[in-house]
């Protein structure tokens, strides 16, 4: 019996050493190295703002995409979001790596916290752990991480930088009019910033995509001779062109439709059946073709009370269509479910409030509508910076998935509207572009 002890002891004792061993085997492999952002934030004590400065860290392990956060005692606004805003944005960038891991957050003296202006930090920290570098420079940041790349500008600058200015020389934020301030507005400009990565700046446009272009601006710019049209066709800027002529023949008695209502609902009737029964065959490129085509038919359908606007809209249906002849020679992946990913965040963030059943492109543009109530009427925030900025987003968009023409058009007279003054518009383009560049 103590021979048979002994040996049953032994055999215990070898798996104890065992399941030890690779236990610590493990657990030297679980995670990765420790990633640490400082994120400034605005402490409200009885009505007296001030700054604060805090220290985030992240942990990575192999793992499925899961997202692990300490959260403060008191938290609002749903908060635990947060972490999930800096994933999805990530996984624009890096979709067959950023669930390949899980994620542990966690943070020092946080009692509690509210708000986004911390995702743009929480991105930095997942993108270091990604590309496992560590940050060049360590200056605070603050920013609201929209799911599609572009950071949203925030509240409490002037607190945050007073608070951030105590230890470093400089703050990172979607801001330009302050030199401490370091401006970002998008995921790329972090990569910049804080890894050093370089971006392309410049983006080869298909030829096919210009010929078309120019053809339909062509078309609809007959009979307006403007010098501001004039000057956008001298720059190439050919959708820009077009959008404003279109203006004109819809503002313009001159270019009142010699058509009855009935011809012309007719006449949207059965080019709306064409474009819908019009074939694929599983072409990206062409659905989204198809779904701005049948969008403006739709419009001109609706506005049939209005002759001269219904007609000109049918006329741009008519000139989008155009670009259908030429989808098979560009090439766009469909990365509907990171458009699906953004979607589900949002319906998180208002609790299921959001349309259901919208196709990829609907939930693009509703989108959009969204992300650009977060941006729209910001001071210090458009400049020339922003406008390349975005662009360059959407150039690493196109070199990573593919060409979008309807990308492409918004990003031009995004860029153009915010040249002839037109702020908000011009902003609301640039996020439409953004979004079906993905």
């Amino acid at each position: 019996m103590n021979k048979r002890y002994a040996i049953t002891l032994s055999i215990v004792l070898i798996a104890f050493l065992l399941a030890f061993l690779l236990y610590n085997e493990r657990s030297s492999f679980l995670y990765s190295n420790e990633y640490s952002v400082y994120i400034p934030a605005v402490l409200n004590q009885s009505n007296n703002l001030s700054g604060e400065v805090t220290q985030f860290f992240l942990r990575i392990s192999p793992g499925s995409g899961r997202v692990y956060a300490s959260i403060p005692p008191v938290f609002y606004d749903n908060y635990n979001l947060a972490y999930l805003f800096a994933k999805v944005a990530v996984c624009n960038l890096y979709p067959n790596r950023c669930n390949d891991y899980d994620y542990y957050f966690s943070s020092n003296d946080v009692l509690f916290a509210e708000g986004f202006s911390g995702t743009a930090g929480l991105t930095l920290l997942i993108l270091e752990a990604l590309l496992n570098k560590t940050a060049i420079v360590n200056y605070p940041i603050t920013g609201f991480m929209l799911p599609n790349g572009i950071i949203a500008p925030v509240e409490g600058i002037k607190y945050k930088l007073s608070a951030t200015l105590q230890y470093f020389p400089y703050m990172v934020a979607p801001y330009y009019n302050n030199s401490k301030i370091i401006p970002a507005y998008t995921i790329l400009n972090l990569e910049n910033i804080y890894l050093g990565e370089q971006f392309n700046n410049t983006y080869n446009v298909p030829q096919d995509y210009i010929d078309v272009m120019k053809n339909i601006t062509n078309e609809i710019c007959s009979g307006i001779n403007n010098s501001t049209v004039n000057y956008y066709i001298s720059l190439g800027d050919y959708y820009t062109a077009a959008s404003l002529c279109f203006e004109q023949k819809v503002t313009n008695p001159k270019f009142y439709p010699n058509i009855t209502e009935e011809e012309l609902e007719k006449n949207i009737t059965d080019f709306y059946n064409y474009i819908n029964n019009y074939q694929c065959f599983g072409n990206y490129e062409c659905e989204e073709i198809k779904y701005q085509v049948i969008s403006r038919l739709e419009d001109a359908n609706e506005t049939l009370n209005n002759l001269q606007e219904a007609y000109w809209r049918y006329y741009s249906a008519v000139g989008w269509a155009q670009f259908l002849s030429i989808t098979n020679n560009i090439y766009k992946e469909n990365e509907c479910s990171l458009i699906d990913q953004q979607y589900t965040l949002i319906q998180y963030l208002y609790q299921y409030q959001l349309p259901l059943n919208l196709s990829c492109f609907e939930k693009m543009d509703y989108l959009s509508n969204l992300y650009f109530l977060y941006i729209s009427n910001s001071t210090n925030y458009v400049s020339n910076y922003t406008i390349e900025a975005i662009e360059q987003l959407d150039y690493y968009y196109y070199n990573k998935y593919g060409f979008s023409i309807t990308s492409y058009n918004y990003l031009q007279f995004g860029k153009d509207l915010i040249d002839m003054g037109n702020i908000d518009s011009g902003l609301y383009y640039l996020i439409l572009s953004t979004e079906y560049a993905i």
